[in-house]
């Protein structure tokens, strides 16, 4: 076994979602995996989630890649090895919004066996143990390579025990991991020989192990050092670690190499990600990192699980911020569109749906995360975009009005589809209306509604349902069902 101590330099890092990254000579260090965000970087270096191509983007960053080198997995490769939804280190600079990149690095978050039986399967969500953590796929949110969320539900032996995948994505405050990419392996688990990835905070230390703590609520693994000291390990450090295990449903790591993520006093850094702990308004913790919130002022209260944008230095482990942008509210309202495109404005970066009979417009923006079904554009954005595509598109409300968080093209289809949890401020039943994301739609009683429901029951229990999806299956504008989830 080796170990493998990375030097960070100080500098300004642009990060997303989970750990501290670093790396040495062509090997990838990138923490919560995949072309979607995570980590601490080095000097002029880049961390966050791939929102598309034509060149990369991310973090809101188009990154020009001409002269780019590319490593996934500690191997040297182009960019047709990227995928939308992974996390990236980009090497490189930038300035606003644009940025060059010399070299463009990818590592898997988690990469191991399913240790178990699937935990939840719903119409949006699949919940499934990998090494013990429960993983989240989402229908709309995670990217899947070579296989789709429909597969996965309807032919669930893909998802068997034993199953090795690779996941990019970060912890939530309940100790799951949401997938941003999600990537089957050909080949099973084989006990003391599939290698498996995590990345976690080393406590417990002895001479010949240590206890790796993945986040707040999550079992620690144990990591077994067989052939190699405990000499260059501290307690609180935090670390990628590369092994075996013994047996599928094994909690001990056969470590083979074990890399240092720790970042260095007094460096420059912006970090991205889910709030997992919060002690208080002026302290919290975000992807296993302390933040001291004291010296900002702050847009709004924070809550658990609300997505957020830290700039600031590192100070004796604590991240003391200096700005702090909230992205996204814990309880926002999230709210999925499927139609066929009206009109595309480039000039002012939009597009407008039509859903229901009524128009839509969206904007876009270098956040906005792209991705074709239909035609396989491996660069796709707005202006592949044509009058009566089919789009599925979560978008959120803003001050400024709706903005689109993620674009699917798919097969061309007639009707529309809307998604969304429900809120009391959505319903109007004085007028039998539901209100939402600049739609107003009128339900009667010639809708068919999941479990024989009546209108007026309808709007009684709608607040209470994860998930109620109004479909269009005939393209002609109106209402014909409405699915319910709970």
């Amino acid at each position: 076994m080796k170990f493998n101590k990375c030097a960070l330099s100080v500098g300004v890092a642009l990060i997303a979602s989970t750990l501290f990254a670093c790396g040495g000579s062509d090997s990838t260090a990138n923490r919560g995996g995949g072309i979607g965000g995570t980590g601490i970087t080095l000097s002029n270096q880049f961390s966050g989630e791939i929102s598309g191509f034509g060149s990369i983007f991310v973090n809101g960053v188009r990154f020009n890649t001409d002269n780019s080198q590319f490593f996934v997995n500690g191997k040297a490769t182009d960019e047709s090895a990227l995928s939308v939804g992974m996390v990236v280190r980009v090497e490189g600079e930038a300035q606003n919004d644009q940025g060059v990149a010399n070299k463009v690095y990818f590592d898997a978050g988690i990469e191991g066996p399913i240790s178990g039986d699937i935990m939840a399967l719903g119409r949006e969500q699949i919940v499934l143990p990998v090494m013990g953590v429960e993983v989240v796929l989402h229908g709309s949110k995670t990217q899947f390579d070579q296989v789709t969320f429909e597969q996965l539900s309807q032919d669930t032996t893909l998802l068997a025990a034993g199953k090795m995948v690779e996941l990019s994505g970060f912890y939530n405050a309940q100790g799951q991991f949401e997938a941003s990419y999600f990537e089957l392996d050909d080949k099973p688990f084989a006990a003391n020989a599939s290698e498996v990835q995590v990345i976690g905070t080393v406590t417990q230390l002895s001479d010949s192990q240590f206890a790796l703590t993945l986040s707040e609520g999550v079992t620690p693994l144990t990591v077994e050092m067989i052939n190699a000291s405990a000499d260059a390990l501290v307690e609180g450090q935090l670390v990628k670690v590369e092994g075996t295990l013994a047996a599928l449903d094994s909690q001990t790591i056969q470590a083979l190499e074990i890399e240092s993520l720790d970042a260095q006093e007094a460096q420059e850094v912006e970090l991205q990600g889910l709030i997992t702990a919060l002690e208080n308004q002026q302290s919290f913790t975000l992807n296993g990192v302390t933040i001291d919130a004291s010296q900002v002022t702050l847009q709004e209260p924070l809550t658990t699980d609300m997505l957020v944008e830290v700039e600031g230095v590192m100070k004796q482990g604590v991240l003391v911020a200096e700005s702090i942008d909230i992205l996204r509210a814990g309880d926002e309202q999230e709210i999925d569109l499927a139609a066929q495109v009206e009109s595309v404005d480039l000039e002012a970066q939009t597009l407008t749906l039509s859903a229901f009979g009524q128009p839509l417009t969206l904007a876009v923006n270098n956040r906005t995360e792209w991705d074709d079904e239909r035609d396989d554009v491996r660069r796709f954005n707005l202006s592949d975009v044509a009058v009566g595509d089919y789009l599925e598109v979560e978008l959120v409300e803003t001050a400024a009005g709706l903005v689109a968080q993620e674009i699917e093209r798919e097969d061309n289809e007639d009707g529309s589809t809307l998604e969304a949890e429900l809120l009391a401020s959505n319903l109007d039943l004085d007028n039998q209306q539901v209100k939402i994301a600049g739609l107003t739609l009128t339900l009667d009683e010639s809708i068919e509604i999941e479990g024989e429901l009546a209108v007026s029951e309808f709007f009684d229990q709608a607040a209470t349902f994860d998930e109620v999806v109004f479909l269009d299956e005939d393209g002609d504008q109106k209402i014909d069902k409405i699915l319910l989830d709970d």
